[in-house]
């Protein structure tokens, strides 16, 4: 496998973490779902008044039970933490208590104003709390139950909060949806953005809910960062004279349009993003400025010559060393719990299909008709694997015949195969020649990076930077 030669962006992409940028905004359309917010968890305490239960003994006056009618439903509201008939003497006593919190929530609270009280007063004696027993009524009490949930709302009337965009991320908030997170010479990042950035960066992830809290602050200090480092390149491609024409941006946006699965739209993936398509296109221009800035510095570095490319190679060969793989295609035909007949049926069958083959039939049309493994839909390819990956008798086979050729069938424990290599890398080291000008990018590389490191800091000690 020949060392390829990379460029610089891969390697100081990390400067610049956008998750809510380019590529990455289309990449969340694929995590999408429902944008269902976390549903409010009703607080059970609003029953607590239980523990008055010790007057329950007066229970035998039941006959009292003429006052409830004073009592409408609304004295019920307790009633569902008192299914059993002695629970529910003291919830009389209790309504002072749950009166004012959940009669805006209940329908029938307004009909417990200061009439459905005095009843209580009466019932300082023990006696007076008979009126409970009418919690005959209670079934048709199981949705007061939920009243106190109304109590909720309030702690969570932070839903404007944009970072309840990105579905089936619950992740705990960075900062306030408020101010700003951070400015750099004026131009500042929101806590809502940040946010916002925050889930995107996480949904794509996929970081399971026990982890969230602590990647929630390691990715938000690094999507500050970007932000910082992308702004300042920003504002000096901007002083240099460097621009991006409409055009520019829409060959990124049809470039990234080409990555999209056929069942997802832009609307959709914008959508997923919680962006407009005029937010897309401004973060591309921002993009294009930056890799612009970029180029500029790159083009200030001398071109590395063969002889530093040469001293560079001797001292870090370790660097260029590749790992024994091959490229592959098979067509199987699976025989897991066939018995003797049926498995030789199937060896003939493949036999022909080999036979087919070496008179010149086409492997990836053959894999996709016969093939009982997926990557038959692939025309059989199963891509560059290493030594050990593979069963025993595929692996030797894929490692010793000869390349391009289909080897004799191969039985595994999947069933019968029909192999051919197409590609074999024996490993090592490879001659610097055949690898010079990897090794001239690789030093490139690292020249660049220490470049925009100083040039990042140059920009850093001059900006204003809050907080």
């Amino acid at each position: 496998m020949t060392h390829r030669r990379t460029s610089f962006y891969p390697t100081f992409s990390a400067i610049f973490l956008r998750p809510a940028c380019c590529s990455a905004i289309l990449a969340v359309a694929l995590v999408t779902g429902s944008f269902a917010q976390e549903p409010a968890v009703p607080p059970a305490p609003a029953t607590p008044p239980a523990p008055a239960t010790p007057p329950a003994p007066a229970t035998p006056p039941a006959p009292a039970v003429p006052p409830a009618p004073e009592v409408p439903a609304p004295a019920v509201p307790p009633a569902p933490a008192t299914p059993p008939a002695p629970a529910t003497p003291p919830a009389p006593a209790t309504p002072p208590a749950p009166a004012t919190p959940p009669a805006p929530a209940t329908p029938p609270a307004p009909e417990v104003p200061a009439p459905a009280v005095p009843p209580a007063p009466a019932a300082p004696p023990a006696p007076a709390t008979p009126p409970a027993p009418a919690t005959p009524p209670a079934p048709e009490v199981p949705a007061p139950a939920t009243p106190p949930a109304p109590a909720v709302p309030p702690a969570r009337a932070t839903p404007p909060n944009p970072a309840a965009a990105i579905p089936g991320i619950a992740s705990p908030t960075l900062a306030p949806v408020v101010g700003n997170a951070v400015t750099v010479n004026g131009v500042s990042l929101s806590n809502a953005q940040l946010q916002k950035e925050l889930n995107q960066a996480m949904a794509m992830q996929q970081v399971p809910p026990q982890y969230r809290e602590m990647a929630s602050q390691q990715l938000g200090q690094r999507i500050k960062e970007g932000f910082i480092n992308r702004t300042l390149l920003t504002q000096a491609a901007t002083k240099q004279g460097l621009t991006t024409t409409p055009e520019d941006i829409q060959k990124e946006v049809d470039t990234m349009l080409g990555t999209l699965p056929p069942n997802v739209t832009f609307e959709m993936a914008l959508e997923s993003a919680s962006m407009t398509e005029e937010d897309f296109r401004a973060k591309i221009k921002e993009d294009l400025l930056v890799r612009k800035m970029v180029d500029v510095k790159k083009s200030s570095l001398p071109e590395v010559t063969d002889a530093e490319a040469k001293e560079y190679y001797e001292a870090s060969k370790e660097k260029f060393e590749t790992k024994k793989s091959a490229k592959a295609r098979h067509i199987l035909i699976k025989t897991q719990g066939d018995d003797d007949a049926a498995k030789a049926e199937k060896l003939k069958k493949l036999e022909k299909i080999r036979a087919q083959l070496a008179e010149g039939g086409d492997f990836a049309e053959l894999a996709k008709e016969y093939s009982d493994c997926p990557s038959g839909q692939n025309g059989g390819d199963l891509g560059t694997f290493s030594p050990g990956q593979m069963v025993p008798s595929f692996d030797k086979a894929a490692f010793s015949q000869d390349l391009n050729m289909v080897g004799q069938v191969v039985e595994t424990s999947f069933g019968y195969h029909i192999i051919e290599v197409t590609d074999r890398n024996d490993g090592g080291v490879k001659a610097f020649d055949e690898i010079k000008e990897d090794v001239k990018g690789t030093i490139s590389n690292e020249k660049m990076g220490k470049l925009m490191d100083g040039f990042l800091t140059e920009l850093r000690e001059k900006a204003e930077i809050h907080p």
